[in-house]
């Protein structure tokens, strides 16, 4: 903050940019990490290796506030009934998961944010849900950036 009260911005203490590389499926009923697999940009203390993909996990590097970030684009003309997105250190309900409306476009995109307190080696995933069926994806990415340390 300022001293004559208007916000000034602070500088990102780490970053990093992840997606997927081709697309992932959601089974139905149930909450699913989606395993991304490529780091796009990764800054201050965030590695390429805070990645797993084999689970889709990232390994949280420093204590603090973090800002994240998630979207997944469902393939074209994919009838999805009731579609959500989540970002947390476990795949399930609750009120950080955020159950998204249904369009009739043939295009359909979920996304969320959320601004969580983190501590030095937690897990944090990307996940998703669908109620009834199946959807592949075929645009996913998740970004993190830590505003504050602890």
């Amino acid at each position: 903050m300022s001293t004559n009260g208007n916000f000034t911005p602070q500088r990102i203490e780490a970053f990093i940019d992840l997606g997927l590389t081709g697309s992932s499926a959601s089974s139905g009923s149930t909450f699913q990490a989606v395993k991304l697999n490529r780091v796009y940009k990764a800054t201050g203390a965030f590695t390429a290796s805070a990645l797993n993909t084999s689970t889709g996990y990232v390994t949280i590097p420093e204590t603090g506030t973090y800002l994240m970030f998630g979207s997944v684009r469902a393939m074209d003309g994919t009838n999805i009934t009731s579609p959500g997105i989540g970002i947390n250190t476990t795949p399930q309900d609750g009120y950080w998961f955020k159950w998204c409306p249904v369009t009739t476009t043939v295009r359909k995109v979920f996304d969320f944010q959320r601004l969580m307190y983190l501590t030095k080696g937690q897990r944090v995933c990307l996940y998703t849900y669908e109620w009834t069926g199946n959807y592949d994806s075929s645009g996913t990415s998740m970004q993190l950036m830590l505003l504050a340390t602890a």
